[in-house]
Order: C-alpha cells, then structure tokens, then sequence
C-alpha cells in the first residue's frame, strides 16, 4: 500500500504561507524552497484519507486571504487552525481515487477551491445530485469535467465575478443595482 497524501504547510519566519497536498512534504519543501529566497520549512503536517477534500475546503476557507496559487497571507498557526478545523468538521468521504484509476469528480471541483454548492450552482443542479455524482461509486458524466476545465481557465478575478453575480444577483459588475431586473443564474458576465 502506497503512502497517505498529507496536508501541510510551508512558511518562512515571516510572509506568506503555502497550504497544499504531497505524498513526500520533505520534497515538496525541497522543490518550493529551491525557487525561493528565504529560509522555509514545514510547520504542519497532517496525513489524511481526504487530503484533496481537506485542501479544498481550506483554500475556500482562506479565499479572501488568498495571494496567488497556494499561497496565502496568513500565519502558520492560522493555517493550521484552518486545516484543523476541516479535518474536525469535514464528514469521512472516500474521495481519494477511484478503484478504476480514475480522479473522483470531487479532487477536481476541491482542487478549483470550489465547495459542492458553487459546482451546483455552475451545473445549474440541485446540490443533492453533485453529492449523488461525487459519491465513490459513480462515474460522472462527461460534462462535469468539460464545466470545472473551462472554470479552471477563466482568470481568478474573472471566476471571483462569476460567484458575486451568483451570491448577490441584483448587482451588477460596477457594483450598482440592477432596478429590479433579475439576472439569469445561467448568465456569464462579459469578459
């Protein structure tokens, strides 16, 4: 049996933090620190069944302490508390690999920093049928993964766009009300 992807984070004594997921953190640490000027080293390491789910509700978590990819202005310690508190709340899920090989639909949507409610809203489908698509056993159907790679393209403002018109629909990109107009849950904002 191979070894459990963990969840870990890397910090120098002061400046950002990476929250991400390795097999090896020791060589993560060691890739990571060879493209950065300052001393680094893990200051939390948790092995977990559900290393990518952990991850993804943790960059959610953070989102708006996000800086660029995996990095986030936040403390170790916060880092921790947040994976902590993931670990803690998260319900077991078998999400690691499929028996076939395949990637779960859910490491794809957790990797995005996405939740099962945003991907619903994405597909324009009750949640309680992205949790039926997430479950182990099934196989998703094509179009999900054609929606979260076409997700994964847009630029990060651009995707932060998408979900403010979604969480507050009568608002529109300068930020005025839209008089009463609804706005379509299936419209994309203009580029």
């Amino acid at each position: 049996m191979g070894k459990k992807t963990s969840v870990y984070v890397i910090a120098g004594d002061t400046g950002p933090v990476k929250i991400g997921v390795s097999i090896n953190p020791k060589n993560r640490l060691s890739s990571v620190q060879n493209g950065h000027p300052h001393k680094l080293a893990l200051r939390h390491v948790v092995p977990v069944a559900e290393a990518y789910r952990i991850e993804g509700a943790v960059h959610a978590a953070l989102a708006d302490k996000r800086l660029n990819g995996e990095w986030f202005d936040v403390t170790a310690d916060e880092a921790r508390s947040a994976i902590d508190h993931a670990i803690e709340t998260l319900k077991p899920n078998r999400v690691e690999r499929r028996k076939s090989g395949g990637t779960d639909l859910w490491i794809l949507i957790s990797r995005l920093g996405l939740t099962m409610e945003m991907f619903a809203d994405l597909c324009g489908m009750p949640v309680d049928k992205v949790k039926a698509l997430c479950r182990d056993d099934v196989v998703p159907p094509p179009w999900a993964h054609a929606i979260l790679k076409l997700y994964a393209m847009l630029p990060a403002e651009k995707k932060a766009k998408v979900f403010a018109e979604r969480l507050n629909p009568a608002v529109n990109e300068n930020g005025t009300a839209l008089q009463g107009k609804p706005v379509s849950r299936f419209k994309w904002a203009k580029p």
